[in-house]
């Protein structure tokens, strides 16, 4: 899963919310929210499109934001243990 930070463009991907499918901004992440039951969660607040019906602004889920890369990114295809070995380091510094 990609990390998600503040200013990055996402996706919503949530079939529940009325912003299914539309293109915003990060605002905060680690935030907490709250679903209908009172069940708290930590995820992103993000910019709602003008267009929105609930407000300006939500907090989502990490998995239901999809991130929007630039124009021919792509991501990366190793992980940063592989990397990291390639530059001959085997173990984490604390």
């Amino acid at each position: 899963m990609a990390r998600l930070f503040a200013g990055q463009r996402v996706r919503i991907v949530c079939p529940e919310s009325n912003c299914n499918g539309q293109e915003c901004w990060i605002r905060e992440v680690g935030v907490v929210g709250w679903i209908d039951d009172e069940t708290s969660f930590i995820g992103c607040s993000v910019d709602l499109p003008s267009t929105s019906i609930e407000s300006d602004w939500c907090v989502f889920e990490n998995h239901e934001l999809e991130p929007i890369l630039p124009e021919g990114a792509q991501p990366l295809g190793y992980s940063f243990e592989l990397m990291m070995s390639e530059f001959g380091v085997t173990e984490a510094v604390k």
